[in-house]
């Protein structure tokens, strides 16, 4: 569902997606962030967390997303206009604050090739290498070393 395209809304004016979603019957999300393709899903399967409500009672939180989650989008094209939406992972009160889920993987490929998604990864095979990053403060990456040599791991 399109709720706002800028190439048709030439105004400028201020756009209110949260709003603009309710009126639509569409979900409205808290602090959508880091959206990731599935690696071999042909950017058609798009997964992304959202921080949740900041209120602890909020009615939203068990059985709505509320405490955070993570949401996978299925689309039939990269494209596409439509796909199904669903909430994959559901926070709860222990384990909330999904915002900044942050793990990347390279195989050092610069090119379009090498864009997240384009191959599925072979974590500390064939040059691939699995970074993680902290996103607030100083935004520290770390990259995470495999604790034995390939083929020996399970």
């Amino acid at each position: 569902m399109t709720l706002h395209d800028t190439r048709v809304d030439t105004s400028g004016l201020p756009f209110n997606a949260n709003a603009a979603a309710k009126a639509a019957g569409a979900t409205p999300f808290k602090r959508p962030e880091n959206g990731q393709f599935r690696p071999g899903s042909g950017f058609r399967e798009f997964y992304l967390d959202a921080t949740g409500d900041t209120d602890a009672t909020s009615r939203a939180n068990a059985g709505f997303g509320g405490w955070g989650g993570v949401y996978r989008l299925v689309q039939s094209a990269p494209g596409a206009d439509t796909g199904r939406l669903n909430l994959f992972y559901a926070g709860d009160k222990a384990h909330t604050g999904l915002d900044n889920v942050r793990i990347h993987m390279s195989d050092g490929d610069p090119g379009t090739g090498g864009i997240l998604g384009a191959e599925v990864p072979r974590p500390f095979e064939n040059g691939w290498r699995l970074f993680w990053t902290r996103q607030h403060g100083d935004n520290y990456t770390w990259e995470i070393i495999a604790n034995s040599a390939p083929g020996e791991r399970d």
